[in-house]
């Protein structure tokens, strides 16, 4: 892992966080990984997915507004979750609901620090309840601390123009998520953070993924002020 990385970083490719995630699930015992910049949990962007699962379970994170990469985020520690059967419903319970045990029975997720505050989270999943040895631990602490240094490096390099391109490229729904939080926020004259919170409960109510009802409020299908 230590050569691979040290190339992955010397390289310093636009996808190096993505080769980084991919070198530790095929080293580690994990069956995926991904990557999220953030701020809080209003302010959340995909950096890479190593499958769609990994991709789906950030989603529902930034969906639901709960989950072991908030809470990494927040804390700025790893968080480690054994057994998603055993969370109960006073932790995560609509995270823990909607995953499920489908897309993962386990989660590690540890945040990206850099000078005291976290940039994000690396967070890796098994759809197993595989244990983890000492070694595996350290070894994942050390991936997020190369996958810090790799999405530096991708912020360091991308021009505003690059940024927006790949944007709509690779994560065109999370622009369209971004547009439709703006559209409700000026429909209702609310901050964004309650337009967020509209949304998700939509969508929740609806039982509808955020993706969709967005793509709506985009179109203009559906509306949050008297219009709609």
């Amino acid at each position: 892992m230590a050569d691979a990385f040290a190339a992955i970083v010397a390289a310093g490719e636009h996808d190096a966080p993505l080769q980084v995630c991919q070198v530790a699930v095929d080293a580690l015992p994990f069956d995926g990984a991904s990557i999220t910049t953030m701020t809080d949990s209003h302010r959340q962007e995909p950096v890479c997915a190593t499958n769609e699962a990994a991709r789906r379970i950030t989603e529902l994170q930034f969906e639901l507004g709960e989950g072991p990469d908030l809470d990494a985020h927040e804390s700025g520690r790893p968080v480690h979750v054994l057994d998603l059967a055993e969370l109960g419903e006073h932790h995560w319970p609509l995270f823990g609901h909607a995953v499920g045990g489908e897309l993962a029975r386990t989660l590690h997720a540890l945040p990206l620090n850099t000078d005291g505050a976290s940039l994000g989270t690396l967070c890796f999943h098994s759809a197993t309840l595989e244990h983890l040895a000492v070694q595996d631990v350290a070894n994942a602490r050390r991936t997020a601390d190369i996958a810090t240094w790799a999405v530096l490096g991708v912020i360091a390099q991308e021009a505003p123009q690059q940024e927006i391109d790949r944007l709509q490229g690779r994560l065109q729904c999370w622009v369209k998520l971004h547009q439709a939080i703006g559209v409700i926020s000026a429909q209702m004259q609310v901050e964004i953070e309650t337009a967020l919170t509209c949304l998700r409960a939509h969508a929740f109510v609806c039982d509808r993924r955020l993706s969709d009802v967005a793509h709506d409020v985009v179109i203009g299908t559906l509306r949050f002020d008297d219009g709609r």
